[in-house]
């Protein structure tokens, strides 16, 4: 092989290597990203984590303090209440025809209207 064709062979070689370890230089940056994001999605996780197990313990003291909340005398205070609304409801109607009678008195017109004109 003459001088000139391995000095070209020689280069193509020299560029490829090239090539090839900038691809190498971009791939363990693309890594290096790549980890610095799995970092900071585990350490997100693991704070999602401990505020979740917060909250289980919270959920967890608040059915063991049940009996301070139990739903029963709230809804039977309710109904108390509810029975005593109805019957004041019933009372007022019952006592607006009358209060009507005397607030605002009806004229009973019977028959036609007179007429105007004599």
């Amino acid at each position: 092989m003459s001088k000139v064709a391995e000095n070209a062979h020689a280069d193509r070689l020299e560029r490829r290597i090239g090539e090839l370890e900038d691809e190498l230089k971009a791939a363990k940056e693309r890594i290096d990203s790549l980890k610095t994001d799995v970092d900071a999605q585990a350490k997100l996780i693991a704070e999602m984590d401990d505020h979740l197990d917060d909250e289980n313990a919270f959920r967890d003291r608040w059915i063991d303090d049940k009996s301070d909340w139990d739903w029963n005398p709230w809804l039977m205070g309710r109904s108390e209440i509810f029975e005593r609304y109805d019957a004041l409801r019933k009372d007022w109607n019952k006592f607006v025809g009358e209060y009507n009678s005397i607030v605002a008195p009806r004229r009973c017109n019977l028959g036609r209207p007179l007429s105007s004109q004599r």
